[in-house]
């Protein structure tokens, strides 16, 4: 029992209030098993805490922000198996397909029900934890047999419904941005290099001053991206004329050094319409998810676009309007860093263009 509750601490209050807790029985189609009622603690071959069980499970090789998604979602699997009273051992395929479907949001008998069903994507990132979690008991032996060694996840679309913007939206959004006070610039600045370069939000709260450099005579940026991946970003020259405008800007409020934020959090002096113009700058404060997450929201307002647009939209428009101005798939798939063209494709929104398709290359 200590290690699921320190499997629990791990996750944040938000995930530790979503935990599974025993419900009144509810069944589906899917006949569950009888549930095992065995009281008695999973017990590890060896000591192990939370931090060492998941740098197992991860191998050391994926990003902080993972290892948390991994972390939460174990807590979540242990989560559950409290709730049927199940040691490791007792678990079969069928408790792995009830938890499955309950992931799915299908009622289960013992658990509480989901509001929200969780993504297919979502599904088959948490099936993944649970089958490393139940090969690395094998390995440990922990249990006899491993019960979710064929447990597979959702098929996922190969469309992303995240919405992007057309060109016309984004340089209007860009556009309508102000550039005569630090707020202005930094959000100028942040905003073209996303939507020219497809940079991931956390790309943006990681980049540094440090990281800045020139290459066969080209503005780069250099980072370690999602799956701990270095690759090298390309900077635009209107995008790197935007960069220098908000680092001239913020320079006389901060002492700069490689590790300083590329772009650091603001906080507002004074109140009323002179309020914006009055900004000073925290300086070695990167910005947050969520402080990204709003910038967005109010820039995109501003800019009178009423579709839903968020941080990521910006990567998708990065990867349509480069596929649609005529940039071979291999190299924006680079560019993304992305693994497989086929994750590229997905963001591409105007694939199926009828302005422009390929039955207009045939000719008889």
């Amino acid at each position: 029992m200590a290690e699921r509750e320190q499997v629990q601490k791990t996750v944040d209050k938000d995930s530790a209030a979503s935990a599974p807790q025993p419900a009144p029985a509810q069944t589906n189609e899917l006949a569950l098993v009888e549930m095992q009622r065995d009281p008695t603690p999973v017990r590890f071959a060896a000591p192990i805490d939370a931090d060492t069980l998941v740098d197992v499970l991860v191998a050391g090789q994926l990003s902080p922000r993972t290892r948390l998604a991994y972390a939460s979602d174990l807590a979540e699997l242990l989560g559950v198996l409290e709730a049927w009273n199940l040691t490791l051992p007792d678990v079969t395929r069928d408790h792995l397909h009830a938890y499955r479907a309950w992931l799915a949001g299908e009622p289960v008998a013992g658990l509480t029900h989901k509001d929200k069903p969780a993504a297919p994507a979502t599904v088959s990132r948490k099936v993944s934890v649970c089958r490393q979690l139940f090969a690395e008991a094998l390995d440990r032996a922990m249990i006899p047999s491993n019960p979710a060694a064929r447990l597979r996840g959702f098929s996922v679309s190969q469309d992303s419904t995240t919405l992007g913007l057309s060109r016309t939206q984004a340089k209007e959004l860009l556009d309508t941005i102000e550039t005569r006070t630090l707020l202005g610039l930094r959000d100028k600045a942040m905003l073209s290099l996303m939507i020219r370069t497809g940079l991931r939000r956390m790309d943006v709260i990681g980049a540094t001053l440090g990281k800045l450099g020139e290459r066969d005579g080209h503005r780069v940026l250099t980072m370690r991206s999602k799956g701990n991946k270095e690759r090298t970003v390309k900077i635009p020259v209107e995008v790197a004329r935007h960069m220098e405008a908000w680092r001239a800007g913020v320079q006389a409020f901060r002492e700069e050094s490689a590790s300083t934020p590329l772009f650091c959090g603001l906080v507002k002096k004074g109140r009323g319409k002179d309020a914006l113009y009055n900004v000073i700058a925290e300086g070695q404060k990167p910005l947050s998810e969520k402080a990204i997450w709003k910038l967005v929201a109010r820039r995109v307002k501003q800019a009178g676009i009423s579709a839903h647009i968020t941080p990521h939209s910006t990567r998708h428009t990065f990867i349509t309007l480069a596929l649609d101005g005529g940039a071979p798939l291999h190299k924006v798939q680079v560019a993304a860093g992305h693994a497989d063209p086929r994750t590229t494709e997905r963001y591409w929104r105007t694939k199926e263009n009828l302005d422009d398709n390929a039955v207009d290359y045939v000719r008889l």
